[in-house]
Formats: structure tokens, C-alpha cells, sequence
């Protein structure tokens, strides 16, 4: 990880580095800058975008995840980073203008393939996690860790399909205007990676000595303490409180607080709950009172966001 961003230690650029090696890769173009109608450069440029996209992006998208996966996710995501070896041996034989064999074309295609594979089924068995993990830590949805890295994740997965349209027609045409694509695409990712964000913690490390909720008496009454805390003080009212912030009401650690809202159906419909019912009660007792009144006055952001979480509760 960089150094956090201003004075607070939980926002990162979390791709910094990885990002400059990835542009840095584009030298191995200079084979097809130099000579872009030998069969050799024209053929490692056809190859280059799906295989730098195939072994960058999954691995621009771990950087900002690395802290909290297992060393079996973390293996994984290594694997493609073979292309980019594969890459710079075909660069090098480029400048020889080397006739490469019929069958290597289906050879890259092979572990491309894999690599987009592997990184779609990651990705999606992540959002999923991501998305449980913010429903029991936050209350606002503008919070969620899971909308940044559901745009990544999409952005990338249309990368990966775009890029290989040159890799399969092989036009020299094609081929130019992938190349300008890329250019601005680059760009694009480089504001989206390279801009500060909070790192999840996704690590519930027990902070209380003594508290049990071995017995179903115990587990209630702390839902219970937890119910009468937020409506007691109100603490719904705070636009950005997350559970973080909560458990410092509470008898018990983090984690025991975590278990009970999961148990009452997360932290997010906890608070959200309340602050409809606190929005109701406001509405009636404000009736020339406007939406974004009343959601601000209740502890939703604007009223984009009372909405939002009123159509998430009512499909649960």
C-alpha cells in the first residue's frame, strides 16, 4: 500500500505502483513502433492487449483487496501475470522478424481464456462477500466499499471482451484503433485506481474479554442493548454512522456486534429502518416539509438516498 492520503490513515492510493509498472509494460510495443509491417511485431501487437489486459487489470483490482485474501486467492492471481513473460519473449524475437508457428496463436488464446475466466469467477465471488460485508458495516449506501469495486469490476470485464476483437480478426486497422482506444482508456483507469480510497476490514478481531453469547438469553439481550442504544440516542441521525462507530455504545467487542446485527438483519437495515420510521413521524409533524427536509432530517444523506434504501428494505 502507498501512504495514506491527508490525515487519515484509512484512505490509501492503493494501485499507484502497480499502475506505473503496467504503463511501463508499454515498451515492449517498440518492436511494432519501429517496424509495425513485420509479421513478427504485427503479430505480438495483436496479441498484446488481451494478454496486458488479461494479466493487469486482475491484478490493479487485488492490489486494493490484497490485505484480506487468502494465500489461495493470492496464488491465483499471480497466474496471469505468465503473460506478461510470454509478452516480452514475443517483443524480443520482434526485432528478428521471426515466422512464428500456426498453433501459438491457439496457445495464447488458451491462457488468455483462463486468466479472463479466473479473474470473472473471483470477481463475482468477491462483489458477493463485499456486499454482505457492507450491509453489516454501514448504514449509507454512498459508503458501500462494493461500488467501487463493482465499477472496476465491470469496467474491467468489458475490457476484456473489447480487447479481444484484435486479438482474434488480427487487421492491421483493427489493431491501430484498439491501440487508441487503449490510450484513453488508460487514462480513465488511472483517475479510477490512482484516486484515493478507504480500505475495508473485512478482520473482526474479538476486542472484549469475559462476553459470551453461547446461550440464546445472552445473544438476545444484547440485540436487544443494541436496539435500545441507536433509538435511545438516536444515533440513526448521523448520516455516516457505521458499525465501527456503534460498538463504542456498546458492553461487548466489535465482533459480538457484528454477529447480533447479522442476527437482526444487518447493520444497514438496522439504521435504515429507524430512520424511515423517524422520517415518517418528522413528515407528519413537518407536513410542508420537503423530501430533502425530511431526509436530511433524518439521517439519509438527500433524498436520492432515503429512496434508495426504502426500495432496498421493501425487497427484502
Amino acid at each position: 500500500m502507498c501512504k495514506p492520503t491527508g490525515d487519515d490513515p484509512n484512505r490509501y492510493y492503493p494501485a499507484r505502483k502497480m499502475f506505473t509498472i503496467a504503463l511501463l509494460t508499454d515498451l515492449l510495443l517498440v518492436p511494432f513502433v519501429l517496424d509495425p509491417l513485420s509479421e513478427a511485431s504485427l503479430f505480438m501487437a495483436r496479441c498484446f492487449l488481451p494478454m496486458y489486459v488479461t494479466a493487469y487489470i486482475p491484478a490493479l483490482f487485488q492490489r486494493y483487496y490484497w490485505p484480506h485474501l487468502n494465500s489461495k486467492l493470492k496464488k491465483r492471481f499471480r497466474i496471469p501475470f505468465i503473460l506478461i513473460f510470454y509478452l516480452i519473449i514475443l517483443s524480443f524475437l520482434s526485432f528478428f522478424d521471426v515466422h512464428y508457428p500456426w498453433w501459438l496463436v491457439y496457445f495464447i488464446a488458451v491462457h488468455v481464456l483462463f486468466g479472463d475466466l479466473l479473474f470473472y469467477r473471483f470477481g463475482k465471488d468477491f462483489l458477493r462477500v463485499l456486499n454482505e460485508h457492507n450491509i453489516n458495516e454501514y448504514a449509507t449506501h454512498e459508503d458501500f466499499q462494493f461500488k467501487y469495486a463493482m465499477r472496476v469490476f465491470t469496467f474491467s470485464i468489458c475490457l476484456l471482451v473489447v480487447w479481444w476483437v484484435p486479438f482474434i480478426w488480427g487487421n492491421a486497422t483493427v489493431i491501430a484503433v484498439s491501440f487508441i482506444s487503449m490510450a484513453v482508456i488508460n487514462v480513465i483507469l488511472l483517475l479510477t485506481f490512482l484516486h484515493p480510497h478507504s480500505v475495508p476490514n473485512f478482520n473482526d478481531e474479538e476486542e472484549s474479554v469475559g462476553f459470551d453469547l453461547s446461550s440464546k438469553e445472552k445473544s438476545l439481550a444484547l440485540q436487544a442493548e443494541i436496539l435500545s442504544v441507536i433509538k435511545e440516542k438516536q444515533l440513526f441521525l448521523d448520516q455516516h454512522i457505521t458499525l465501527e462507530s456503534l460498538h463504542s455504545h456498546l458492553s461487548c467487542g466489535r465482533t459480538y456486534a457484528s454477529k447480533a446485527c447479522k442476527e437482526l438483519g444487518g447493520f444497514y437495515n438496522i439504521i435504515n429502518s429507524m430512520r424511515l420510521e423517524y422520517a415518517k413521524a418528522y413528515q407528519k409533524s413537518h407536513p410542508d416539509a420537503n423530501q430533502d427536509e425530511i431526509a436530511q432530517e433524518s439521517g439519509f444523506t438527500c433524498r436520492q438516498t432515503m429512496a434508495h434504501a426504502k426500495n432496498r428494505l421493501n425487497q427484502m
